[in-house]
């Protein structure tokens, strides 16, 4: 019986130390976490812009990567909407603009035209000499 007590004291001893050694490194990297992130924010978002990366890169293999990634994939997929919409409003305002230059060139062509000789003939009319 005493074999027994000494075996069952030596495991939860053990169990004991290691339960002390998971909470130790759980302090130890809440408290990493938190001076990171009220020290050093570029560095924190850094790292979590590597990690993003690092999961969207192996999200096709491992699950937990494809949960992890999701809210980058969701960010560059409004971004690529957003491009997209704008591309399309830029086009619309630029074909606006030129529209005006377009009537001038096609079928306004020969307003502009004459437009062009005005001050030719303006400077003539007031430069000739009565005899």
């Amino acid at each position: 019986m005493d074999i027994l007590q000494q075996v069952l004291d030596l495991i939860i001893g053990v169990g004991a130390s290691v339960w002390d050694i998971v909470v130790l490194c759980a302090v130890f990297l809440y408290e990493a976490a938190k001076t990171l992130h009220t020290t050093m924010p570029r560095l924190e978002g850094f790292l979590a812009g590597g990690g993003l990366a690092l999961a969207m890169k192996y999200r096709k293999e491992y699950m937990i990567a494809k949960i992890i990634s999701a809210p980058l994939q969701l960010a560059l997929d409004g971004l690529g909407y957003l491009k997209g919409q704008t591309t399309k409003l830029a086009k619309r305002v630029f074909s606006e603009i030129k529209r005006p230059f377009v009537w001038l060139s096609g079928k306004g062509k020969w307003f502009y035209e004459a437009l062009k000789k005005v001050p030719g003939t303006l400077k003539a009319k007031f430069s000739r000499k009565k005899d």
